[in-house]
């Protein structure tokens, strides 16, 4: 490199010839040409004052630009210089020599994109001022997130069955809950079969009638009617299907069925031309529980389902008031349901549960009651419909208890990484630390470049070994174990204050005394939760937090001062995030009911109030009315 080269600041520094005796350093360049080459994110070797000198690969993509578009526009024609978060990052690497910031910057065509930007500056071998760039595109992930999101809630709350079929040999290649429910198949359990396997065989066979389908699809791109399934047990229903095609990267063209049971309309129509005989067969055969009773409440209709149900016969029943057969709908809302339906109002479904000391059987139900008119409209009784829930409730029940072994084990991978990071990764930090300075001890104080480079070097694995602590404690305070809740909640406060600058105030019980393991980490994981959401979301220079005891139970407040939990489009925390060391409110609740508490939220333009209630120990188990 020229003298003129070296000196001259507009101009970006080139890669000398090799030189001989420089193979290692020659070795090095390619291999950082290399990296650069090959780097998924976007680096930039740019000057301080925002002129770019280099632009690998990653970055032209990036951008859609070319590595001389970005060398001429410079720093202000690849980011948005509206955005406040830009000065900020530049006065951070200023003063501390590196920064990382979340920004907008700008695509070729104009488009904006959220990406973390990481800069951090240095001398080159001439002494010129440089910065690396470091850019990363949060725009994909987000999307994905959103996606994933997004797909997840369609799945879960799906009130269809839908299935895929690879058009090349119509072998079946997804299947969702619903569908599996539907058909009466376990998971996966439908998976490489042919699509025909669904058919009910009619006039034509199931073969048959999944070709004359396939070419509709292939000739019109799609076909939707009424067509007759049989589930896996044999039991034969109707559905009315949707059936659509698209490609699909692995699997080629695929098509996309969506099914939705319609037998139960399909038994309306029939029931239209068959009214009497067909009413005493849906009555007798219905896969649910079907109650009809007179302006007196004494039970007319108790089918086959309900003595099933019940284990208690129709004549048992017949003629005869609810309370006189079944004393405990005395603390039900069933009786109120039938009054307001002899008063015209239908009740939404209500779940609660049985158990019936004469035959033993117990369970849950879900009810509906509404009024039972006769041809002019006349009401002249309530009829109510019943559904067996009992496997539902056993299911959530079970999804409890996998959501409290999965907060278990996420403490106990806590627990691992946060030793692990003291004892190793801290221990090598102090270690690098040491051999530093006695480099920095044998190196001339008159070789400055060398000593500002060690300097720096030093300041980082300081600032390291910090993070390193800082990581640690919040994956796993020591001091919830060795001292207690108080004092953890006391250190969790203090360096919150301290990393935060917010303000806290601290209220503590000088009795509280020690409470149950799970307990304590519960209420300190609400707490570092609430004072995220504080500092990412509040905007408040206060906080307030109050751990109290009373009659109600242990009782842990956290308040600021913000603007809420909903303003400008952050709403706090959820959980979903990832990389976040949160919970989530989400989390928060779920950790609180295994216990048998409670969460509570208050938010308005003044603040919010996160409140975190668990019951003595006394009062913390849980009930089941579901036997088996």
């Amino acid at each position: 490199m020229s003298d003129k080269t070296a000196t001259d600041p507009h101009r970006a520094p080139r890669r000398a010839a090799p030189r001989p005796g420089t193979e290692l350093l020659t070795e090095g360049e390619r291999l950082l040409q290399s990296l650069l080459d090959h780097s998924l994110d976007a680096v930039l070797l740019t000057a301080p004052d925002g002129r770019v000198f280099l632009a690998n690969p990653a970055a032209c993509r990036m951008f859609g630009r070319s590595e001389e578009e970005i060398c001429r526009l410079g720093r202000n024609g690849l980011v948005d210089i509206t955005d406040p978060r830009l000065a900020d990052g530049l006065e951070e690497r200023g003063r501390k020599g590196w920064a990382r910031r979340e920004l907008t910057l700008l695509r070729a065509d104009g488009t904006r994109f959220a990406a973390e930007v990481t800069s951090a500056t240095f001398l080159d071998p001439s002494g010129e001022p440089r910065a690396s760039v470091i850019i990363r595109d949060l725009s994909d992930r987000q999307r994905t997130e959103e996606a994933m999101s997004l797909a997840n809630e369609i799945i879960t709350h799906m009130a269809e069955g839908v299935f895929l079929t690879r058009a090349e040999d119509g072998r079946i290649v997804y299947a969702n809950l619903k569908l599996e429910a539907m058909f009466g198949y376990g998971p996966d359990e439908l998976l490489g079969q042919h699509v025909s396997v669904l058919n009910a065989p009619a006039e034509k066979t199931p073969e048959e009638t999944a070709r004359d389908i396939q070419w509709c699809v292939e000739r019109n791109g799609g076909w939707s009617g009424e067509i007759g399934n049989i589930r896996k047990d044999g039991t034969r229903f109707w559905c009315y299907v949707n059936v659509s095609t698209f490609r699909h990267t692995r699997h080629g063209r695929l098509w996309l069925s969506i099914h939705t049971d319609i037998t139960a309309r399909r038994r309306a129509e029939e029931a239209l031309q068959e009214a009497s005989l067909f009413n005493h067969q849906i009555i007798s055969s219905a896969q649910e529980g079907i109650i009809v009773a007179g302006l007196d409440c004494r039970y007319q209709v108790w089918n086959p389902f309900m003595e099933k149900l019940t284990g208690v016969p129709a004549q048992e029943v017949l003629d005869r008031h609810p309370l006189e057969v079944f004393p405990f709908l005395r603390g039900t809302p069933v009786l109120e349901l039938m009054e307001k339906a002899m008063a015209g109002e239908t009740s939404p479904i209500h779940d609660f549960p049985f158990h019936i000391p004469q035959t033993g059987r117990s369970g849950w139900v879900a009810e509906t009651i509404g009024p039972l008119r006769d041809a002019k409209g006349k009401i002249i009784g309530v009829i109510g419909t019943v559904r067996d829930i009992t496997e539902r409730k056993r299911a959530e029940e079970a999804l409890h208890s996998l959501s409290a072994q999965i907060l278990r084990l996420q403490d106990e991978e806590r627990r691992r990484l946060a030793r692990e990071l003291h004892d190793t990764t801290a221990q090598s930090l102090a270690a690098l630390m040491i051999n530093l300075s006695r480099v920095s001890a044998a190196v001339p104080q008159t070789n400055a470049a060398a000593q500002q480079h060690l300097a720096l070097a030093i300041e980082l694995a300081e600032r390291c070994a910090h993070e390193v602590r800082t990581m640690s404690y919040l994956l796993h305070p020591p001091t919830l174990e060795m001292l207690g809740l108080p004092g953890a909640l006391r250190e969790c406060a203090d360096g919150f204050a301290a990393r935060s600058g917010i303000r806290v105030e601290l209220d503590l019980p000088p009795d509280l005394g020690r409470l149950p393991q799970e307990k304590e980490l519960t209420l300190f994981r609400v707490l570092q939760e609430s004072l995220a959401n504080i500092h990412r979301h509040s905007g408040s220079t206060t906080a307030a937090i109050r751990l109290a005891r009373d009659e109600g139970g242990i009782r842990l407040e956290v308040k600021d001062t913000g603007r809420g939990m909903f303003v400008s489009g952050h709403p706090a925390s959820t959980g979903l995030a990832p990389g976040r060391l949160g919970v989530g409110i989400a989390g928060m609740r779920e950790r609180l009911r295994q216990l048998g508490g409670r969460l509570e939220i208050e938010s308005n333009s003044g603040g919010t109030t996160v409140k975190a209630i668990l019951p003595h120990e006394e009062a913390a188990g849980f009930t089941s009315n579901i036997e088996g």
